[in-house]
């Protein structure tokens, strides 16, 4: 089982990860979620811990299991998750 902090931290550096890799800005997802960009950043920091309701709307929007979202995404292959997920 993960730590609290260890969580956090993986969840945090997902959001940065995804973000990035797909090409996104902070207010974009920020629009997304329907939230400020300053609270997207604390959630990006592992400042602010994501609603149930958050973690839905981006597993919908990446396409990826809400799991993925606390797992090692940078030594995944995200393809093969979205795959996984269907169109």
């Amino acid at each position: 089982m993960l730590s609290e902090k260890e969580f956090r931290r993986r969840i945090s550096a997902n959001l940065h990860f995804l973000r990035t890799c797909y090409g996104y800005t902070q207010q974009q997802i920020a629009s997304l979620l329907g939230c400020e960009r300053s609270t997207y950043t604390h959630l990006e920091r592992g400042k602010t811990l994501l609603s149930v309701y958050h973690l839905y709307v981006l597993s919908e929007f990446y396409r990826l299991p809400p799991e993925a979202m606390w797992s090692d995404l940078q030594t995944m292959d995200i393809s093969r998750l979205r795959e996984k997920q269907g169109p």
